[in-house]
């Protein structure tokens, strides 16, 4: 049995509670606080039929942070090179840090 749930236009897998997952970056969000997913769904195999049904995924948020720094180079061929040919940018993305507290059937 597991379950998937969206946020931000990405799909999350959890096969089970208690887990601690990397999201994209959450505004106005203080660790501490309890945000829930609606758009979630639970899957299992039922002998051998696959079954699903609608769930509430509720995290509760440990930290936010940055990831590491990734370095992007660009390179120019020599034929069109005019001074130097590397050109080096980093970038470091921000993720925000949860812990699955329960998810819960939604009733229909």
């Amino acid at each position: 049995m597991y379950t998937v749930f969206e946020n931000k236009g990405k799909q999350y897998n959890l096969k089970k509670e208690n887990k601690i997952i990397y999201l994209d970056y959450q505004k106005d969000t203080k660790p501490g606080n309890e945000i829930s997913f609606s758009k979630a769904s639970r899957f299992y195999i039922d002998g051998n039929s696959f079954k699903s049904e609608k769930v509430k995924v509720v995290v509760v948020i440990v930290k936010h942070g940055l990831k590491r720094k990734i370095y992007v180079l660009g390179y120019q061929a020599k034929k069109r090179q005019v001074g130097n040919n590397l050109k080096g940018q980093g970038h470091r993305q921000k993720y925000t840090e949860v812990r699955v507290i329960r998810i819960e059937k939604i009733e229909q």
